[in-house]
């Protein structure tokens, strides 16, 4: 039987962090081609939304990468180094991905490798982050400075 416990305990970070960097890989490509990025980013929104209570922890965050990716890609901020780029497409194309260490269709549990892979990613560029932040203050608007059109 599945509980969150034997599940969490079954994937260490070793894991995760390998995960993470295959996704990483495919990355590259999707910097390369604004159309896959909006594409991407306009799927992790959707998905996001339908998922906010199994994403708590990572929420806030979540959709600041979203909003930060969204930036980048129309060219309003260009202050995200490519290792973080790297890092961010590959935790918003793992969370998109249905095929991941946890099928995400088993309920209650489907989220949580999902949400460890953007913790991971999180953690990679919380400056990067914290500058986007900034910037955004800097223009007076605390909201979404681009939409995912």
């Amino acid at each position: 039987m599945f509980n969150k416990k034997n599940v969490k305990g079954k994937f260490d970070s070793e894991k995760f962090e390998k995960e993470n960097k295959k996704y990483q890989n495919r990355a590259s490509a999707y910097l390369e081609d604004e159309s896959k990025i909006q594409t991407l980013i306009q799927k992790g929104v959707k998905i996001s939304q339908n998922n906010k209570g199994a994403l708590t922890d990572v929420w806030d965050n979540l959709q600041v990468l979203f909003e930060m990716m969204n930036c980048w890609r129309k060219g309003e901020y260009r202050e995200i180094p490519k290792k973080s780029l790297l890092a961010i497409v590959g935790a918003i194309l793992y969370f998109v991905s249905p095929i991941d260490l946890i099928p995400d269709v088993i309920l209650g549990l489907g989220l949580i490798d999902d949400v460890a892979i953007i913790s991971l990613a999180i953690k990679q560029v919380s400056s990067d982050i914290e500058k986007f932040k900034e910037w955004k203050n800097e223009l007076g608007n605390e909201d979404n400075v681009s939409n995912f059109e």
